[in-house]
């Protein structure tokens, strides 16, 4: 009877250790899936984390862009058209100070009638004959020359008078401006050297008259491709 007793022990012991080995190779598993959940947990997190940065910078972006859009539709619906309409104030007030100057130092060196000439708005001289406006290229050399000397003369006024410590103020070139001009013309350049208020102006000419006009003479002759002062 104890012999049978023991042995049936033996047998619930080596079931019970069976048992208790499938609960430890269960326990195992769970470990393992537990830690490999936990690996995920992980990965999850640091993905979650990098998301979370990447959608709050893609905010932080879309945030720029708005404000960039919203700065740049002012620009385009309302500062352009601010610089623009500043502009063409500007321009306009230019035009009525350069247009008449301009008018007055061609009539004083062409004493023509019926031949005129105004800038237009774009600061273009016009040339008038008889009231209407003829191409530029009907011009003789020496009214051609008086288009641009007016022009020069009247642009220096109006930016003198614009810019107030503009370093030039006391100065101003000319350079062959009365290539082909008459002999009276050439008169009227040195009553135009008596008539604008300037302390210096330099006269780049190769008319010899031009230089009873003024009080200092400088010669330069060019001999072999080479200029040299002579006087």
């Amino acid at each position: 009877m104890k012999v049978q007793q023991l042995k049936d022990v033996k047998e619930k012991e080596t079931k019970i250790e069976k048992q208790l080995d499938a609960q430890r190779n269960k326990v195992s598993e769970l470990k393992t899936q537990i830690a490999t959940k936990e690996t995920e947990k992980e990965h999850l997190l640091a993905e979650i984390d990098r998301l979370t940065e990447e959608i709050t910078d893609m905010q932080d972006r879309k945030a720029f862009w708005d404000t960039l859009g919203a700065c740049l539709s002012w620009i385009d619906h309302l500062f352009i058209g601010l610089v623009d309409s500043i502009e063409t104030h500007f321009l306009a007030r230019m035009h009525q100070q350069f247009d008449p100057r301009f008018r007055k130092w061609f009539n004083f060196l062409i004493d023509e009638e019926g031949l005129n000439a105004r800038v237009d708005r774009k600061f273009t001289p016009v040339i008038l004959q008889e009231g209407y406006e003829a191409p530029y290229t009907t011009l003789s050399g020496g009214e051609r020359a008086s288009v641009a000397l007016a022009y020069r003369l009247a642009l220096n006024t109006v930016i003198n008078t614009q810019i107030e410590n503009i370093r030039t103020k006391d100065v101003i070139i000319l350079d062959e401006p009365t290539d082909g001009f008459s002999d009276q013309q050439l008169d009227k350049v040195r009553d135009i050297i008596h008539r604008i208020d300037i302390p210096q102006i330099i006269i780049v000419s190769h008319e010899r008259k031009v230089k009873d006009y003024v009080d200092k003479t400088i010669e330069i002759q060019k001999e072999e491709g080479v200029s040299r002062q002579v006087s």
